[in-house]
Formats: structure tokens, C-alpha cells, sequence
């Protein structure tokens, strides 16, 4: 099991990379056509290979994206922007973006805010000597809803980010069952409650 042991993050000037915004254009271009994609909130209805996120609240101004600079999900950058920053960078107006990063050196992940927890340095395994033989046997899942509700019967308070951290953690099940989206976790949970 993970458990949340925040550490505090330092502010660091990022060039935009040409595919982060290749994909904010495309966004832009959504929101500029008022396609449901842009206007209903969700966490994943804009992606492409690289990067996701959706509109925070319905009416609202602001995305959540997490985009990912590599070849695979690390690492990560978690992004929140307001219609105008996605419009600048679309538009090539803005170049860079200020973004917080880990104290740990060797942590590659970015946050739009000092207040997010890293998954790879902001939590710390606890009783994994007690649980490792029945987490590895979740392996054998034949999709991803049934590993999840596999995780809960051994972590029922398991948060919905710590089962998607545990998931991603075996890479393997990803490109076996497919990732999966917050909304998804969320609902598998509330299913099991």
C-alpha cells in the first residue's frame, strides 16, 4: 500500500515542447468550435497518443492535462491551464512554461502547482511484505475493472489515485488490459462501496 508523504517541489522554466503544443492547437480548436469534447467536463474526452485531459467543471475556464514528454507514461506532467494559456500557446505567443518539479534529482515528473503529489517520490510503500503475494496474483486480471475491485478487497480505502498508481507501476497490465481514466477508478469505487 502507498501512503502520501508530500515533499515540497521548486519552481523550474520549461521550453513547450512542439507536441504539447500541437496538442493544446488541437484543444484550442476544440474549444474554439464549442465541440463536446471541450465543453462537458471530463478528465480524458481530449488525447491523443501522448497526452489527455478534459475541462475541469462544466462552464468553467479551466483543463487538466497530463501530458508525457517520453515514449511511455514516465514520466508525466500534470497541467492545469486556463482557456487564454491554451489559446497563448497555441499560438505561439508563450515558449515556456513555469512549472514545479521534485526535490529528488532524478525525478522527471512537472506539476502546474507546488501542491501536487509527485506518484513517484510523494508516497512510500507501507505493509507491502504483507500483501505483495496477493497483488501479484491480481496480475492474472482479465480486464482492468476486475483488478481494480481486486485491490480494493485487499485496500478497501484505497484512494481512487493510489489504484491507478499501483496499476501503472506494472506496465505490463497496461499494454495487456489498456490504462486506466480517474473517471473509470472512481466508478469501479463507488461500485464497491
Amino acid at each position: 500500500m502507498r501512503k502520501l508523504d508530500f515533499r515540497p517541489k521548486t519552481v523550474t522554466r520549461v521550453p513547450i515542447p512542439e507536441r504539447l503544443r500541437s496538442f493544446l492547437a488541437h484543444v484550442q480548436s476544440q474549444i474554439a468550435a464549442g465541440d463536446d469534447s471541450a465543453v462537458f467536463a471530463s478528465d480524458d474526452l481530449l488525447q491523443v497518443e501522448y497526452a489527455f485531459g478534459g475541462l475541469v467543471d462544466k462552464g468553467g475556464d479551466q483543463f487538466d492535462f497530463t501530458y508525457f514528454p517520453g515514449a511511455s507514461t514516465s514520466p508525466s506532467w500534470r497541467l492545469r491551464l486556463a482557456k487564454a494559456e491554451i489559446l497563448d500557446i497555441a499560438l505561439e505567443r508563450v515558449n515556456y512554461l513555469n512549472l514545479w518539479k521534485c526535490s529528488d534529482a532524478g525525478c522527471e515528473n512537472l506539476f502546474s502547482s507546488a501542491a501536487d503529489s509527485c506518484r513517484d517520490c510523494d508516497f512510500v510503500e507501507t505493509e507491502v511484505s504483507e500483501v505483495k503475494p496477493s497483488i501479484t496474483h491480481l496480475a492474472s486480471s482479465t480486464n482492468r475493472q476486475e483488478w481494480a475491485r481486486g485491490y480494493l478487497s485487499l485496500f478497501p480505502n484505497a484512494h481512487a489515485f493510489e489504484i491507478i498508481g499501483a496499476y501503472n507501476s506494472h506496465p505490463e497490465l497496461g499494454e495487456r488490459l489498456g490504462w486506466f481514466s480517474l473517471t473509470e477508478v472512481k466508478d469501479v469505487i463507488s461500485k464497491a462501496q
